[in-house]
């Protein structure tokens, strides 16, 4: 097992890219280190944890990408379910690039009056 110490430099530099406007200098490949060597190591449910965080703070197609990846394949479809659900209450955007990305036509389609209700509404 890795060592606490290890994890420093990889924890420091995701806090301070936080914390920095680091414009095109920003590493961003930095936060899927951390998940890639817990796999590595074998402790699969971390990454997934750690993969699942990543898609509750940001819904994307991106996060959503990584989430499918670190899910065991006997638990795809379930996880795959629960994005599905968190991307319905996200911002209209994030949920059709989602259902694109996961070829969820069926849910675009099923109900139009769903997809409107994340419209914001108007005031004249």
């Amino acid at each position: 097992m890795i060592c606490p110490e290890r994890w420093r430099p990889t924890d420091r530099g995701i806090a301070l890219e936080r914390t920095r406007e680091w414009h095109n200098e920003s590493n961003h490949s930095l936060k899927d280190l951390k998940p890639e060597i817990l796999l590595h190591l074998g402790r699969k449910d971390d990454a997934l944890a750690l993969a699942r965080s990543e898609f509750q703070e940001n819904h994307g197609e991106f996060t959503y990408v990584d989430l499918m990846r670190y899910a065991p394949r006997s638990e795809k479809s379930t996880w795959h379910e629960r994005a599905m659900a968190v991307a319905a209450a996200a911002s209209i955007g994030e949920f059709i690039s989602l259902c694109v990305k996961a070829k969820e036509w069926g849910r675009l389609g099923e109900s139009p009056l769903s997809v409107l209700t994340h419209l914001p509404s108007a005031t004249y």
